[in-house]
């Protein structure tokens, strides 16, 4: 994933025991929580919850939107950004 510009918040190191990962799966833990959490709350289509999280493919964040239990909800913005990907692919 290509960052622009980045964050820096301060986690207490106890999360990161809580959540029982090591040091260097942390960061990519907290993305996808973050991302996830946008997602459920509706502030993010799919497509921008895959990006905030890093991952390669929409059926990824399907499979991490699962992991976290959180409702899969294709969205009116969610078809608009598939067709578009769709007629980019396709060509005119």
């Amino acid at each position: 994933m290509e960052t622009k510009e980045v964050e820096r918040v301060e986690i207490p190191r106890a999360a990161r025991t809580a959540a029982g990962i090591s040091e260097g799966e942390f960061p990519e833990y907290v993305r996808e929580a973050v991302a996830v959490s946008l997602y459920r709350s509706g502030k993010v289509s799919l497509g921008k919850a895959v990006e905030l999280a890093g991952l390669p493919s929409r059926w990824e964040a399907m499979a991490l939107l699962k992991r976290y239990g959180a409702w899969f909800d294709l969205r009116a913005e969610d078809i608009v950004e598939d067709a578009d990907t769709l007629g980019q692919l396709l060509g005119p």
